[in-house]
């Protein structure tokens, strides 16, 4: 199949199903001219450089498609592409304003957006703001899909696009948190929180909402009554529980512990080793025999541990 009868049954329906040419504001611009060629003498020039589609969206150009025939290698055009797009890459804000326009300015660095997402309250305000000013959350949900993190939540939209942090999922924010809910809440209250963050992993952000406080005591427990028996027998201690535990998914992520751990056998002989990270008590089992050096993990924290004999 050559470049042409490639472009024909494999490029262009590609480009149409994902929108361009077809999504009002977009455009294809086949064979375009990216320099008009080199000045040989005698009014004559050379060959110039023409990309075979530059896809354009609201008068921007934001991309270069070279195309190949079907049986070339994938990385044969790339060079060409990169040599006509000036090889400038653009950032992720620069492509999402291009797309979405410029996000409202509600927060001025990374830590006022931690600490406005981490509150209940806040984070709806936030939240309407952003809706008022054309970024809801259908256009969240959208950049979400456009950056592949779908198993995060909204938060990572904002800090990916503002501050080009690395989508974090919330299976893995929910590991985390499950290490500060150890250190900070009582048996009762982690039981409760561990069933909230299975929901706010499997459904997303909203779940923690301070109006799914209520629902989510009821799917949990019989009863509003029994709930609050269980939880401390105070309402509004409830509440605070469940706003205040929502600071440690929005934290910083730790990047590793190393963990020592002396026993006194000259023999590794016992199955389990209790370690502590922070306050929070963490167990590993190993089998008898085996070195437990090297790398292990709480939920997806890598951890060093190292067993010291003597």
């Amino acid at each position: 199949m050559n470049e042409a009868e490639t472009r024909a049954e494999y490029i262009d329906p590609a480009l149409a199903a994902c929108g361009w040419g077809v999504v009002e504001g977009s455009r294809i611009r086949r064979e375009y001219a990216i320099t008009p060629g080199r000045l040989e003498g005698l009014g004559r020039r050379g060959k110039g450089l023409t990309a075979d589609y530059v896809l354009i969206y609201r008068n921007t150009k934001l991309a270069v498609v070279e195309a190949k025939a079907w049986d070339e290698a994938i990385t044969e055009g790339v060079g060409q592409a990169k040599n006509y797009a000036n090889g400038t890459p653009m950032s992720s804000l620069q492509f999402m304003e291009i797309l979405f326009g410029k996000p409202p300015d509600f927060f001025k660095d990374e830590a006022e957006l931690r600490a406005l997402w981490c509150e209940p309250a806040t984070r709806k305000k936030l939240l309407e703001g952003l809706t008022e000013k054309g970024f809801g959350r259908e256009q969240l949900t959208e950049m979400q899909r456009m950056i592949d993190a779908e198993k995060s939540d909204l938060f990572v939209v904002l800090a990916h696009v503002a501050y080009a942090l690395s989508p974090l999922s919330r299976e893995e924010r929910a590991a985390m948190a499950r290490i500060q809910i150890m250190t900070h809440f009582n048996d009762k209250q982690q039981a409760f929180l561990d069933f909230v963050l299975a929901h706010f992993v499997t459904v997303g952000v909203e779940e923690l909402d301070q109006e799914k406080l209520t629902p989510l005591l009821r799917l949990k427990y019989d009863s509003i009554s029994d709930a609050i028996a269980d939880l401390g027998g105070k309402a509004d201690e409830i509440g605070r529980v469940f706003a205040g535990f929502q600071k440690y998914l929005y934290e910083q992520k730790i990047a590793a512990y190393a963990i020592r751990i002396s026993v006194k056998h000259r023999f590794w002989l016992c199955s389990q080793a209790s370690v502590f990270v922070g306050e929070a008590e963490v167990f590993w089992r190993f089998p008898s025999g085996t070195q437990p050096h090297g790398e292990r993990s709480i939920g997806q924290i890598p951890v060093a541990v190292r067993i010291d004999t003597d």
